[in-house]
């Protein structure tokens, strides 16, 4: 089998390229030149240690930024689902609030656990007295009064800093009696 080699150098490169022109062999003279082998390229030579550290640190500053972005990620999963279980205490509070009665202004707080806090205020906003159409019964009161309560439940937890969720709402209730 004869070869053949195409040489071509660009700047500080040299790229050789053989060619196999026959299986069968063919005969050399003797004052031919014989080839030389391919001059490695700077690819089949490999890397240098200097390069590959570099590789080493670059792989490392990004698997790191992507471990920092992970953690970010997994700090906003468990704020976000703190929220959610402070709302869910907050709609249970405000609920139980708002099937009093009578409504009683007041303020009362306590400790829900798993490091809430809540907070519940119930005031009077304004009352007056209402004369119904029609008497169902005797005994029914030609007047009451009822009033508009304002309700306001707030949980509140720690973690890092102060974090807070707040219903609102407005009930009427019928004066105690």
């Amino acid at each position: 089998m004869v070869a053949t080699t195409t040489s071509l150098v660009i700047g500080s490169y040299h790229i050789s390229q053989w060619r196999y022109l026959s299986p069968l062999p063919l005969p050399i003279s003797e004052d031919a030149p014989t080839p030389l082998p391919p001059t490695r390229t700077r690819l089949a030579q490999g890397f240098t240690l200097l390069e590959v550290l570099i590789a080493f640190v670059i792989a490392g500053l990004a698997l790191s930024a992507l471990y920092a972005l992970e953690m970010t990620s997994l700090q906003g999963i468990r704020t976000a689902s703190r929220y959610e279980q402070a709302v869910s205490r907050a709609n249970s509070h405000l609920a139980l609030a708002t099937r009093a009665d009578p409504l009683t202004a007041g303020d009362w707080r306590g400790d829900d656990g798993s490091g809430f806090e809540w907070h519940l205020t119930v005031r009077p906003i304004s009352s007056i007295k209402v004369q119904p159409d029609y008497r169902p019964t005797s005994n029914m009161a030609d007047n009451f009064g009822v009033t508009l309560y304002a309700i306001a439940v707030q949980i509140t937890w720690h973690e890092g800093r102060l974090h807070e969720v707040r219903l609102d709402t407005e009930q009427i209730g019928t004066q105690a009696r």
